[in-house]
């Protein structure tokens, strides 16, 4: 065996004959091919073969990015043939120092060399590490030109820019791809025993080698984990491409070499589970989506055809989740998008049963009812699928029959993919076997619909608890965070609160926010479940806290109009103007007698609302105001100090917001909104125009759970210009209420103006008091200083005044600052 510039070591873990036997063509042919991803078991496969063949003169070579330079690569290529062809070292003076390829001085003269030498088997591992195009192209040239003797085995991740067609229309080229590298489940079995030390069932084979698809790392992976793992089988039934080791393998052999388009175009790619070029540009958003699905199979990026055509592709199981996983870190509203994109793509083209699926998988409980009554309805109409010995049922026939409830739920449960749990026969008829009919006959649509629609809280929290007992047998409840888990204790929390029962409705809530962890839909579920639940108890300001963290979740994953935000927008209604409930009065009853269900406000309640406060006389020691009504106390002082400010005398104002919580014995959202209004006022004033607007923001991040407009809009132009100036998540609201209010935003009128400011120079009127300088000023607004002096010396015609004190003056007499 001849020498190799990198020799191959270790005893492989398992023999692989077939794969051998295989490999033995490639010394019949010019060329053989062994391209797979990462982790695949090209090398440990080719170190089995050079061992079966010690008759062999074998030429290793692993390439790095230094043999990107020719000379370079050249050298190290001519210095291991010579052990097999010493001939070869006479093509060295045929080494070009120019250009970016062999040269075909080169080629010709190492062509040469080889021809009646041994028969050599020419090795080179890591092609894909060539990022020098015409130097592999050259390298093709020198594998067309050496004589039958030598024979190429290339291992790379990605096919070489090599004419491939051409040798194989010649029979000249053997190929290995993925799935001839794919361990069967006998090679499995042989490779975890190996590593943890003890054989598995087949069963457990069986799964491993299901949720691998026999890729080599990720069965050694996961039997690196079962040699310390207790509860083989809970692991084999959880082990994905989130698991630790595999993130790592993958993001660090595969994710992380990647550009960054072409990351993300994998990340969103992810998403979808078949693909084609067509749902790809309708989802993603990306152009010349065949030739990205071709370019991804040739760079071996697990992607895995599905037809003879390459027309549909998915992703290998592990690579699938683990993009997933980092897409939902890094932009959970992605997600959302692709798959109601997706779902809209296949409905399209009348593929119901995969539009559903992603619609469930978006949590889009609204549009998939919708797909699956217009499915059941069309259906029922036609008779398709319809049993041939019993007609097809009608809505009406079927609202009037008993046996709904527990067969119903089957099969909802059926249609929404979840199988996870039994169901018992009802009691009317035990010897019907429901459980093995899950499946919803066709037409029934209808009735599903009545079902979840209705207010059955007791079944839905018994459905909740049987839900969470089949997840705790299969160990869901043991871990930290699952979104299974997480949606079936925010369904068993909506149900308990809607039987009136909130210690529980809370307790349940407040496990589904720990369990829903990184899954924004069902953290936004539980949040926004959460807020109703505390905004009913009148527990006001926890419930403007956790509809705060709903609506700003919601924002950013774009899911400001999903079903799962619906209980924050009702907490927020019945927070809006009320006050909190007192910590230290003494209840009157039990919490569920004191808070009846919701279902049955009207008739428990009477005209009694739970979250009503007594009325009460509201009088300050510096008699600002007199009430009846304590909700009318802060606005009134509202405007009282908001006249003041505008008067010029801002001592009242002051002395209002420096006791405002000893005023306002009620406090409401309004009224934290009027407080930071006055307090941004005052800081105009005060010359701090940077802690006005962070007195806004504040005052508009709770002012938007509730939809409060009007009060910016009394608050005046001063206010209303200022708030062009918000930026970040509370800058669409601002423009609502600017829109509101009838302003626009190229200017804004002023009281006593001949001609009004435009906004840029509205923008510079703030930072009048500050007293910067031109200089500092053209920093800030990243223009020149001409550009500054241009504007101030408009602002000074259009408000009479020669002097910047003259300006600040005249702005403060027309209400401009």
């Amino acid at each position: 065996m001849g020498a190799s510039s990198q020799p191959l070591a270790g005893k492989p873990l398992v023999e692989r004959p077939a794969l051998l036997a295989a490999l033995d063509g490639a010394l019949g042919r010019r060329l053989t091919l062994v391209a797979a991803p990462a982790g695949a078991g090209k090398t440990t496969l080719l170190r089995q073969w050079i061992a079966t063949h010690s008759d062999l003169n074998f030429t290793h070579l692993s390439i790095d990015s230094a043999d990107d330079d020719p000379a370079h690569f050249t050298r190290r290529l001519i210095t291991a043939l010579t052990f097999s062809h010493p001939s070869s070292a006479r093509a060295t003076r045929s080494i070009s120092r120019d250009g970016e390829g062999l040269g075909q001085a080169l080629i010709t003269g190492l062509a040469a060399a080889l021809e009646g030498g041994p028969e050599t088997v020419l090795l080179l591992e890591d092609v894909h590490r060539f990022t020098n195009v015409a130097l592999v192209a050259d390298l093709g040239k020198l594998i067309e030109r050496v004589p039958r003797t030598v024979h190429v085995v290339i291992a790379s991740r990605v096919d070489p820019p090599i004419a491939l067609s051409r040798h194989r229309l010649n029979d000249e080229l053997l190929e290995l791809r993925p799935a001839q590298l794919a361990f069967n489940e006998s090679e499995s079995a042989a490779l975890l025993e190996n590593i943890v030390g003890h054989a598995f069932t087949p069963s457990q084979v069986h799964k491993l080698c299901d949720r691998t698809e026999g890729w080599a790392a990720g069965l050694q992976l996961a039997g690196l984990h079962l040699r310390n793992e207790p509860d083989a089988e809970s692991f084999i039934a959880e082990f994905s491409g989130s698991d630790r080791l595999v993130a790592d393998y993958l993001g660090e052999e595969v994710i992380s070499g990647l550009p960054a388009d072409r990351r993300q175009l994998l990340l969103e790619m992810s998403v979808l589970d078949d693909m084609c070029a067509g749902l790809v540009e309708a989802a993603v958003g990306s152009h010349n989506a065949q030739q990205t699905l071709e370019e991804l199979e040739r760079e071996c990026m697990f992607l895995i055809p599905l037809d003879a055509q390459r027309q549909w592709f998915r992703f290998h199981h592990l690579f699938s989740e683990l993009l997933r996983s980092r897409l939902r870190a890094e932009n959970p509203a992605a997600e959302l998008q692709i798959l109601t994109a997706a779902a809209d793509w296949h409905l399209s083209r009348s593929r119901v049963k995969k539009a559903l699926d992603y619609l469930l998988r978006a949590q889009a409980r609204d549009g998939a009812m919708e797909t699956m009554l217009a499915s059941a309805a069309d259906d029922a109409a036609t008779g398709v699928g319809a049993p041939v010995h019993s007609p097809v049922p009608t809505a009406r026939n079927l609202v009037r029959t008993a046996q709904i409830n527990e067969e119903l739920f089957a099969g909802v449960r059926h249609a929404w993919g979840d199988e996870s749990a039994a169901f018992p026969a009802p009691a009317a008829e035990p010897e019907r076997n429901v459980t093995a009919s899950a499946a919803p006959r066709r037409g029934w649509g209808f009735v599903a619909a009545q079902v979840l629609w209705r207010a059955r809280p007791d079944i839905s929290s018994d459905e909740a608890r049987r839900k969470v007992g089949a997840l705790a047998q299969r160990g869901d409840v043991r871990r930290a965070t699952s979104p299974e888990l997480a949606q079936a204790l925010v369904s068993g929390g909506r149900a308990f609160f809607l039987a009136g029962n909130t210690t529980e409705a809370r307790k349940w809530l407040s496990r589904a926010l720990v369990a829903s962890g990184s899954d924004v839909v069902e953290r936004v579920s539980a949040l926004s479940a959460l807020s109703l639940v505390e905004a009913w108890s009148r527990n006001v300001t926890r419930a403007d806290k956790l509809m705060r963290d709903a609506l700003e979740t919601a924002r950013d994953a774009g899911m400001l109009a999903h079903p799962a935000i619906a209980d924050a927008y009702l907490a927020s209604v019945l927070t809006s103007l009320e006050p909190e409930a007192d910590p230290g009065a003494e209840p009157s009853g039990s919490e569920e007698s004191a808070h009846s269900s919701p279902a049955t406000t009207s008739d428990a309640r009477g005209t009694h609302h739970p979250l009503a406060a007594a009325p009460q006389t509201v009088r300050t020691d510096t008699e600002v105001l007199v009430s009846d009504d304590p909700k009318l106390v802060p606005t009134v002082l509202f405007e009282r100090a908001a006249a003041s400010i505008t008067l010029g005398d801002t001592g009242p104002a002051r002395e209002i917001v420096e006791t405002w919580q000893q005023l306002v014995h009620v406090s409401t959202p309004l009224s934290v909104v009027q407080n930071h209004i006055l307090r941004a006022r005052l800081a105009a004033v005060d010359e701090l125009p940077e802690e006005a607007l962070r007195e806004l923001a504040a005052a508009l991040q709770v002012a938007e759970i509730h939809g409060f407009v009007e009060v910016f809009v009394q608050a005046g132009p001063l206010i209303l210009q200022r708030l062009s100036m918000i930026s970040g998540p509370q800058a669409a609201f601002s423009d609502l209420i600017r829109s509101r209010a009838g302003e626009e935003t190229s200017q804004l009128p002023a009281l006593g103006l001949s001609e009004p400011l435009t906004e840029r120079e509205l923008e510079l009127l703030v930072y009048f008091p500050t007293r910067f300088t031109n200089v500092e000023l053209a920093r800030r607004f990243y223009v020149s200083v001409n550009t500054i002096k241009t504007h101030m010396a408009h602002i000074y015609r259009k408000l009479g005044a020669t002097t910047r004190d003259g300006a600040i003056d005249r702005a403060r007499e027309v209400g401009l600052l």
